[in-house]
This record gives structure tokens, sequence and C-alpha cells, in this order.
């Protein structure tokens, strides 16, 4: 049996991705300059994939690639505002 699928709505609506790469980028705190200079090949393969699919399903699939890169390629105002924070040291009073 064929089923017609002309004028049907669908179950299930599609994703709309409203975000650009270099947007996707800097909320990842990653340079897309740098990373676009140093890594052309890199960035326009992601930059391809990242069009063809939700953010949220990029990020899930590419993590292990996503963290390398911001380890390489970060913002530098993060990288100049994280300081090391100073442990607290607690002391046990005896009563």
């Amino acid at each position: 049996m064929i089923t017609n699928f002309i004028n049907k709505t669908y179950i299930c609506q599609v994703m709309e991705n409203n975000l650009d790469f270099n947007s996707y980028l800097a909320s990842k705190k990653i340079d897309s300059t740098r990373f676009k200079s140093n890594e052309r090949e890199l960035y326009e393969k992601l930059t391809k994939l990242f069009t063809q699919m939700h953010p949220d399903s990029f990020t899930a699939q590419k993590l292990f690639l996503i963290n390398p890169i911001r380890r390489k390629f970060g913002l530098e105002e993060d990288i100049q505002q994280t300081s090391p924070k100073s442990k607290t040291i607690f002391k046990p009073k005896i009563r």
C-alpha cells in the first residue's frame, strides 16, 4: 500500500536552527577568527555540518571535538577572567 504524503501535515515539526556558526562558537567560548585562520579545513567541515542539524545535536555529536578546540582557541577575555580561587581551609571545632 502506497501512502500519498502530498498536502498532509507531519506529526513532528522541523527544528529551526536560527544560530549561525560563529555565534555558536562564541557561546562555547571559542574564538572563531583564530579557529578559522589556523584550522581552515576543520572549520569549513564543522560549519557545513552545523548548518544541517540542530545546535544541540551538533554539540552532542561533536562534544569530543569541541573541548580540545576550546582549549586551543579559547576566547581571550574568558581566559583572563578566570583566576584560581583560594581554597577555604576548614578547621575542626573542639568543644
